[in-house]
């Protein structure tokens, strides 16, 4: 009888631990499944700040256009900067100006904005 307990202890035992890998194996990819979702959602809300700096960054330049006294459609691209922080990478710029006008332009993105000439992008629509 007691081998037999002991058979029953057993099985149990081994039952149970068949249970314990299968709950451990449903964690594991629980976990697995809530860090994609975390990194994923960290990806898109990475995105939408990227677009935020984008769209906010133009409508600056765009008014700071209007008070050198002309119109221009702005796009910006973000970038990183050396410590991995988001910042306006380049601009382009569709509109007509005169050249001291672009001067004053090109000054503000490179002085406020930390965007250099050489990623500043011009296309002048004669009107």
């Amino acid at each position: 009888e007691q081998t037999q307990n002991i058979a029953q202890i057993d099985a149990a035992v081994a039952e149970l631990k068949s249970r314990l890998s299968d709950k451990i194996a449903q964690i594991q990819s629980s976990q697995i499944l809530r860090q994609q979702y975390e990194q994923e959602l960290a990806q898109e809300s990475g995105q939408m700040y990227l677009a935020i700096i984008e769209r906010e960054t133009a409508a600056y330049v765009m008014d700071k256009a209007k008070e050198f006294g002309f119109e221009c459609a702005v796009e910006v691209t973000c970038g990183y900067d050396e410590q991995a922080v988001p910042c306006p990478w380049e601009v382009t710029a569709r509109g007509s100006w005169t050249q001291e006008q672009r001067s004053r332009l090109e000054r503000l993105l490179e002085e406020e904005l930390g965007v250099p000439v050489r990623r500043q992008y011009y296309e002048e629509i004669l009107p």
